[in-house]
């Protein structure tokens, strides 16, 4: 049983589980005091699945993969370009090339370069050049 839906079981009930998670034994543990509180919450509720308490011994424990027993993990923040791009393949479509890419990089690297000899024009100009020829 995943942990998910061990914790959608017992939230019908009203019971707030504690989870323990034992690096050395990769299982998720009931507090011991809980165990009992959520075995009689399994016999109260009726449940779509088989529900049944694992010892360390249990053939069934070991054959459920050890992702499956880790804790969630935080998704990496997707950029919105990347979101996009993801949901339109999702559909089967191709997203529109957009006009951001190494052009417009270009682009803006030469109006960069074109905006610092503009200024140094306009210094030499007011100042004098650094060659110290006016």
């Amino acid at each position: 049983m995943r942990t998910g839906l061990l914790e959608a079981l017992c939230r019908k009930v009203r019971i707030k589980m504690l989870w323990q998670w034992r690096l050395h034994e990769q299982v998720f543990e009931l507090n011991q005091t809980l165990l009992s509180i959520a075995i009689e919450a399994c016999n109260f509720v009726r449940c779509p699945f088989t529900v049944r308490v694992l010892d360390e011994t249990d053939i069934l424990l070991n054959s459920i993969q050890t992702r499956d027993l880790e804790p969630p993990r935080q998704r990496p923040e997707t950029s919105a370009r990347t979101a996009g791009r993801l949901i339109a393949q999702a559909m089967g479509m191709k997203l529109p090339s957009t006009s951001f890419g190494s052009r417009e990089l270009k682009k803006q690297e030469e109006a960069r370069k074109q905006r610092i000899v503009a200024r140094k024009n306009l210094k030499d100009d007011a100042w004098g050049s650094d060659d110290g020829v006016n």
